[in-house]
């Protein structure tokens, strides 16, 4: 199965040109997991860090947590 996600502009529902849409194919690859991890703590704060990934198409991570 195949799909493509086609944006838009938000300028008018009617009358759009298709010429002006923008064409995203899906990624099917997860990012890379982070390197280089490390925590900091102070009182009752944590600080999680690591090198940057290089990958372009990367916005960023969920960094979930377990309350006790």
């Amino acid at each position: 199965m195949w799909l493509a996600l086609c944006l838009l502009p938000a300028v008018a529902l009617t009358g759009c040109d298709p010429e002006d849409a923008c064409c995203y194919e899906p990624d099917h690859h997860a990012p890379a997991a982070p390197r280089g991890l490390y925590t900091i703590t102070q009182d009752e704060r944590v600080e999680l860090l690591w090198y940057p990934n290089g990958e372009s198409d990367l916005d960023g991570y969920r960094i979930y947590r377990n309350d006790r």
